[in-house]
């Protein structure tokens, strides 16, 4: 559409053309939480518009994950009256971050989106350490073991955990304790050895990222 403009006075004329750009169709996702813990379940909305404002209704979305499972598990969802499409995402038991897409054809154009989590282990603590032998002769050595505990006071065992061990003199080169130990069934157990050290010395464990003296 043109528009015609004059001006009195021997001013010039001239025209204004508007410039309308298209619409275009597009897509929203969000978490109902963001940060998860070993095998929490939380909700992902994806909502897909079309081009003409309205929802894009009974359009199939492909739900993928980096972390985690999803249910339904091939991640296909159907978008309801509203655009939009649910699906569930649980945790797992590996952290880190992860990522979850949603894509979906909407008006004969691929529309993609994603957003980030990220997966923590749940509140740990540690128990008291048993010493194989807790008098060593010079030179000696043995076992020493910590168990990893979850919020219930029972052995952590959803996944492996890092146990840092540490002893005064091994700080100092007189003894020596292999570190940091894997936990096995919430267990980790692993070997202190004298040295060329003789006296007391002073164990201490802790889980990385927390510590318990």
């Amino acid at each position: 559409i043109l528009q015609a403009c004059s001006g009195g006075g021997g001013g010039s004329n001239g025209f204004v053309a508007p410039i309308n750009s298209s619409p275009t169709s597009g897509a929203a996702i969000t978490l109902a939480k963001s940060a998860l813990l070993f095998g929490e379940t939380t909700t992902v909305t994806a909502t897909f518009i079309k081009s003409s404002g309205l929802p894009a209704v009974g359009v199939s979305v492909n739900f993928t994950t980096s972390l985690g499972t999803l249910t339904p598990s091939n991640g296909v969802v159907t978008t309801n009256a509203s655009g939009v499409a649910t699906i569930q995402l649980t945790a797992g038991q590996s952290s880190g971050q992860g990522q979850i897409t949603c894509s979906a054809t909407v008006d004969n154009v691929l529309i993609t989106k994603n957003s980030i989590f990220t997966v923590t282990l749940p509140p740990l603590t540690l128990s008291n350490m048993t010493l194989g032998l807790s008098t060593l002769s010079f030179g000696g050595s043995t076992s020493v073991s910590v168990t990893v505990l979850d919020s219930n006071g029972a052995p952590f065992t959803a996944a492996d955990v890092d146990v840092v061990f540490t002893s005064t003199q091994s700080a100092l080169g007189k003894t020596s304790i292999n570190s940091p130990i894997k936990t096995v069934n919430g267990v980790a157990t692993t070997t202190y050895s004298a040295n060329t050290y003789a006296g007391t010395d002073r164990s201490e464990e802790r889980r990385v990222g927390k510590e318990c003296r």
